[in-house]
This record gives C-alpha cells, structure tokens and sequence, in this order.
C-alpha cells in the first residue's frame, strides 16, 4: 500500500512538471498552443530543434502573451483522479486499487511525449471524419495524428472469456476458433479505432497488464487434438497470438506491458531559454530590408555550403517482405473476364471483341470498387493459411465465373414470374436458392451485428429497396435484376474476415465477372418486350381446322370476334420458316413446289428435292399476328401432302 501511495505522489509530481513545461513553452512560443517537441537522448529531456526554434523567432507584439494554465486537454482531470486515489489509499488501506492503472498510464504519456511530442489531449472521444462514429482515445500526439488506445485487460478477464468458448464449444453451440479470435473484444475495439480514423493515423493499442509466455511453441492445427487437450493457459496463449495477429493485420501497433525503455517520473524538463531582448531601432526600416535581400540571395543564389542544413536521402526501408494484395484482384478479374468472353461463353460466334473491350474499361473500375469496399476486409486475413484459403476462395471463385455452365441444368433462367411460371421445376429451384441465401443472409446479419455496423448496413439496404421499388413502378419499363447487380448488393455484406464472408464473396465477386462478361452492363431497368425476348407471353393462340384433311391444303380457323381488336392476320411457320402472313386461313403445301423450283440447289439434285417435300413431313405451328408482330406459336403440328394431318399438342412455342 505504502509503495503505491509513493508511485502516485511521483507520478503527482511529473505531471506538475509538465503543465508547468506546458505553460512555459507555450507562453514563449506566441501562436503555439500544444506545448513543447521533445525527445529523451541519454537519459534526460532535450527539446527538438522545431520547439527551440519557435521560442528564438522575435514577433512584433504590442504586449506579450501569457497563459494561467497548462493548455492540455484532459491533464487537469488526470491529475485530480491521481489526488482522489492518494486519499483514497490513505484513508481505507483497500486493494485493490487504480494505482498500477494510473501509473502505467502517465508512463505512455511519458513515452508518447518523448515518442510523438506534442501531446495534445488526454481522455478524450475523436474522429477523423466530420460526422463519423468517435472513440475513446486516452493519448493524442504528434498534433493529431497519432492515437494511443490503453487497455487495461487483464489476462484473467481474458481466459473467463476463452472458458466460455470452450464451453460453447463442447456443446456444439459456439463459433469457430477464427470467428472467436476475429470477433473478440480487442479485436472489435481495434476495429472500432480504425473507421474512426483515416489513411495519415497512426494508432497505438497497449495492454499493459497482458504478456505472452517466453519461448511459447507454435500453435498447432485447430483440428489437431493437440490443440484442445493443452491446458487452458497455454491455449489462452496461443488465442492472445491470434489476437495480437488480427488486430496488426489492421494496421495498429500493438505492444504488450511496459515500454522496453520507461522513461523514469523523476525527469524534468527543461525551460526555454530566454528570449533575446529586442529594441526598436531607427533603422528598422534597414533591418528589414537586409532581411529581404539575404532571402532573396538565398532563394535565387547558388546551393549553400552548410551540409548539415541541406536535405538527406535516408535509406529505403527493406521491402522484400512486402506484397500488395491488390495484385490478385487484378489478375482474377482480367482472367475472368476473357475467359468468359474468349472460351467458356461467348457472346456471339465469333466473339465480337470490340464489345468486350468497351465494356473491359468500367469492368476494371467497379473491380476495384468491389477491392476496396468488400474483399480487402476479407482475404489479408487469410493468409496464413494459403492452402484453406487458396482452394476455397478459388473454388468458390471459379463456380461463379462458370455460373451459366455449372448451373445450366437448373431450370431457372430469368427472375420474372412469367417464366417461373411457365417453367417446370423453376419454382422449385427458386425456393431452394432462396432457402440457402435466407441461412447465409442470418448468419451475415449477425456477423454484422457483432462488428457494430448494423444501423448503418439497415439505412442502406432500405435506402436500395425503396430506389427499386420506384424503378419497379415506372411505366411501360420492367425491372430485371440481373446476377451482377445481386452480386454487388450482397457483397458487402460480406465484407468481414470470417469464413462463410470468404466463401460468398468469392463466389459473389465471380458470379458478377460472369455477368458483365457474358452480358455487358445491362440496365436494371428494361422495356417489358426487351425483357421478354423470344420467350412466350401468354398470348391467345389460333387453332388449326379438325377437319383440313384434304390433298395438301392446310385450314385453320378464323379469328374470333373477341379478339379482332387485338389481333388481324396470321403467321405460319413451316419447317422453322416463315412462309406465311396474312389474313387467309389456308395454306397450300404444294406451294413449296414452286418455291424450291425457283431456288435450285448446287449440292442436292432437284428431283431429290421435289421427291423429299411430296413424301416428308412438314412441322407447321401457327400464330395470331398484329401489324406483322406475331403472337405466340402453337406447338408443332404435323403434315403431309397426301392429306395426312397430326394436329399439334397443348401448349405454345
């Protein structure tokens, strides 16, 4: 007890120390308002040469400017919590206490000021972003850029936690060893401290009551029964490895108990030297025009002598180590993307390249949209397992690329009820597709909802559904979502470093090359007859005669009073060949006599010809037809010139 009365009273006396330091370099640095630049060189406080400086620089002031306070956010209320634990100590002889707490503290404050001079704030909530979400910072130095986040986490705390994942565990109710490691408490903190900031941030996280074992051998395999039969200690060990590794993936420095280096609470800082004393003269006017001639020799002048002051290349950094990962996305985006339009599915025979490179262009730009909202939350994560995360991403990645291939038995072509309707077995596929997105789509939910992010995915996903509902309701336009734009809806969503976010966005990311590739970007919104293609529309369909069963004159019957406003003539296809429009209701078949006549073959000898047509079969289907547009067609029916007639089966074509 009596030892942490003591470390507080030197921790009292350090941070009088630095307000004082604060009010004086800020009282001879007129403009300055974040306090001395200094660095700890052997073994004692030395104030950088940028602090120095601005304390030497002579203003024109009529009066000088002076401070009653240390102008540091958050020091006042550190020091009143370090007098409130005194007493309290004093008073009630109790452990535990927030001594070693308040001590470690002040020691990174310590570190931060010889690390990261100027300290700008203690405890205090901040943003990068104007309206962004904010955080709990205790350290920000180096003017603002550079956040240090203290974790007082103890390693009991630490295992309770791990305990009850294995308990979970054991029931077969729990997540995974990657979801807990990547949905832990720290790690969701680090999380939390990185959409808080931006690119220029430099975030520090330190537990200064956690360690990990000297010596510690190398995890083994999850699967491996090694793994769980180690005492908890060590498998708290391995998972705090995990950690530490999860949250330096993100970019933040993490470091585990004391600095290596404790700046000792007992060090002064040094008070800026006295400002030379300056008089106005009657030859100001002189000074300053001395002033202006030796800036102008030194700007337009040759280089200086003075070495020391010029500029210094310092040494690159050794990068060997180092890999962009947005090299891969590159590479499977342009090997996707001809593939589909060079071998596995080509737009047309041959392939009209010139389309293809036009759409190449915006294809690159959306992939790297898709790179930097989704999949590079997702696969650094990986890369300690190449071969799970190789073969898995790439699996998943190929059977998107090749949808239309690998699903081409499905039954299910288009999302329009109309075809879903009229094809056997699509509503069947439909429900089972949509059955498996449901599960997915539960488990994203409530991987979204662990990392915090919920309201804003909601808002978004809301915002998209009410746009489509809009575009649902214009007029006379359909609305089609192709699988690109589902593929970019739902990824995402699948922008979090678990396994099931890998498996679907990989899948996702290919299933949105096979779209673009194979179809270009078609509109989310399309005229109904664009939509519909060449498949039927449940128009009214003509019926061929019962009785046109004579010689080779075929009959059909006419239009019905009811439909005269809708339709006028008929469309008559023999053989897959148009030979007929017309209001007529007869057609002779020995008219492709004539025809053929008129157009001999070079190959097939025309008594051939005529001797096929007189005893072949002909496949007729006839349609209703409005100014030369045709409806839909009959099924085939089946005829001969000798009079033989087979009428068609239900149905349309």
């Amino acid at each position: 007890m009596k030892e942490g009365v003591e470390g507080l009273a030197q921790v009292l006396a350090s941070v009088d120390d630095v307000a004082a330091a604060y009010a004086a370099w800020n009282a001879a640095s007129p403009g300055w308002t974040f306090g001395p630049q200094l660095a700890w060189e052997s073994g004692q406080w030395v104030p950088t040469w940028a602090s120095i400086a601005r304390t030497q620089v002579p203003l024109l002031l009529e009066k000088p400017i002076g401070w009653t306070a240390a102008p540091l956010p958050g020091l006042a209320a550190f020091r009143h919590a370090v007098q409130a634990e005194i007493q309290y100590l004093e008073q009630a002889h109790a452990q535990p206490s927030n001594a070693p707490y308040l001590c470690a503290f002040w020691y990174e404050v310590l570190h931060a000021l010889a690390r990261t001079s100027p300290v700008v704030a203690l405890n205090t909530t901040v943003s990068a972003h104007a309206h962004g979400p904010r955080v709990k910072v205790q350290i920000i130095s180096g003017q603002g850029t550079c956040w240090t986040r203290i974790v007082p986490m103890r390693l009991d705390a630490l295992l309770r936690e791990s305990q009850a994942f294995d308990a979970a565990k054991e029931l077969g109710d729990g997540l995974s060893e990657d979801e807990f490691i990547s949905q832990n408490t720290l790690v969701c903190m680090a999380h939390e401290l990185k959409r808080a900031s931006d690119h220029s941030t430099e975030i520090h996280m330190v537990f200064p009551r956690l360690a990990l074992e000297p010596d510690i051998p190398a995890a083994p395999p999850v699967s491996d029964s090694g793994y769980w039969e180690a005492p908890d200690t060590r498998r708290l060990q391995w998972r705090l490895m995990g950690i530490i590794h999860c949250i330096q993936s993100l970019q933040i420095h993490v470091r585990l108990g004391a600095p290596s280096q404790p700046i000792p609470v007992s060090a002064r800082i040094p008070p800026p030297a006295p400002l030379k004393a300056w008089h106005p003269t009657a030859t100001l006017n002189l000074d300053v025009s001395a002033l202006v001639a030796l800036c102008s020799d030194i700007t337009h002048g040759s280089a200086m002598d003075l070495h020391d002051h010029a500029f210094k290349f310092e040494p690159v950094l050794d990068q060997k180590n180092c890999t962009d990962e947005r090299w891969k996305i590159w590479l499977l985006s342009m090997v996707g993307f001809w593939h589909v339009n060079l071998v596995s599915e080509l737009r047309d025979n041959p392939p009209p390249v010139g389309e293809a490179v036009g759409d190449f262009g915006a294809y690159l730009f959306v992939c790297f949209v898709i790179w930097h909202a989704a999949l590079r939350h997702v696969w650094p994560h990986f890369q300690s397992l190449p071969l799970e995360f190789g073969c898995s991403m790439l699996g998943l990645w190929w059977i998107g690329v090749l949808l239309d291939v690998v699903f081409a038995d499905v039954p299910l072509q288009r999302l329009e009820v109309h075809d879903i309707q009229q094809q056997p077995g699509a509503l069947s596929s439909l429900i089972v597709i949509v059955l498996v997105v449901v599960v997915l789509a539960i488990n994203q939910v409530r991987v979204v909802r662990n990392s915090c992010v919920l309201p804003k995915f909601l808002t978004l996903y809301a915002t998209a559904a009410v746009i489509l509902g809009l575009c649902a309701a214009v007029p006379g336009e359909g609305l089609r979502l192709h699988h690109y734009v589902i593929s970019l809806a739902l990824l995402p969503g699948c922008a979090f470093p678990t396994w099931i976010s890998q498996l679907c966005s990989a899948f996702l990311f290919g299933m949105f090359i096979n779209g673009v590739a194979r179809w270009g970007f078609d509109g989310l919104l399309q005229d109904v007859e664009t939509i519909q293609g060449d498949a039927t529309g449940n128009s009214a369909l003509p019926s061929f005669a019962m009785n046109a069963t004579s010689s080779s004159l075929i009959h059909w019957n006419p239009i019905p009073p009811s439909l005269t406003g809708s339709w006028d003539s008929f469309a008559l296809l023999v053989d897959d060949v148009l030979r007929y429009t017309g209001p007529k209701t007869s057609y002779n078949l020995s008219s492709l006599l004539d025809t053929f006549k008129k157009e001999p073959s070079d190959v097939i000898p025309p008594s051939q010809i005529m001797q096929d047509l007189q005893s072949g079969v002909h496949y007729l289907r006839l349609a209703y037809s409005s100014g030369g547009t045709p409806g839909d067609f009959t099924e085939t029916a089946l005829a001969w010139m000798n009079g033989t007639f087979v009428p068609p089966p239900p149905g349309r074509t």
